[in-house]
């Protein structure tokens, strides 16, 4: 009996090898024309996160923004003045 288990997972296998490469080749087309901003999927037991690099960019930077504590305190500041009200409004100066 354990031979054809085995038989019947390598044929499992070589089955769903190209099923899974349309649907990672799909899942990257989804996140690239960003109809999803990203993607979290579970494949050999790990969790994979597909992102647009200006997406991760933008994580990074915020990441190290956060890891500095005065900035950190700034921002939560800054926050907190916001939601207070204490703000003033200017137009935006484009070059």
């Amino acid at each position: 009996m354990a031979k054809a288990k085995r038989a019947t997972k390598r044929t499992v296998a070589k089955r769903t090898k190209p099923l899974r490469r349309a649907y990672v080749s799909e899942l990257v087309e989804k996140v690239y024309h960003a109809q999803i901003g990203t993607i979290r999927v579970r494949w050999k037991g790990k969790t994979i996160v597909l992102m647009t690099e200006p997406k991760y960019e933008g994580l990074v930077e915020t990441a190290q923004l956060l890891s500095n504590p005065a900035n950190r305190e700034d921002i939560r500041a800054g926050l907190a003045e916001a939601e207070a009200g204490k703000f003033t409004e200017a137009e935006l100066i484009e070059d």
